[in-house]
């Protein structure tokens, strides 16, 4: 979402895949949460790079919410591409990590 929102304020504007703009790639750790899902669909950007898969995230204790089984699929009769699981194992680690050393795990269930 972060990254999303610098991106539209570096163009100016809330179109990252508009007429006359260039293609941009969203490269993220971690596949979507189902949030972050809704969001890349009206982004505007045209590809989209994940590390880790969504259950790696889910392993540590985050809530990544409802998602469609065939999220890519739809992402993909959009126009945006997804490529999956690029350095997924050192991805997770990080994950992993993050966890061990005590950050914040964002959970809505939990509070």
């Amino acid at each position: 979402m972060v990254a999303i929102m610098l991106a539209q304020q570096l163009i100016g504007g809330f179109d990252l895949g508009g007429e006359g703009q260039p293609s941009y790639d969203l490269v993220a750790s971690a596949e979507p949460c189902s949030m972050c899902l809704g969001a890349t669909s009206w982004s505007g950007v045209r590809h989209l790079v994940c590390g880790a898969r969504g259950e790696d995230a889910q392993s540590i204790g985050f809530d990544e919410g409802p998602k469609p089984d065939e999220w890519v699929r739809e992402l993909e009769e959009r126009g945006i591409t997804v490529e999956r699981d690029v350095c997924r194992n050192e991805a997770a680690s990080v994950l992993r990590r993050y966890a061990e050393e005590g950050g914040v795990i964002y959970n809505g269930r939990r509070g």
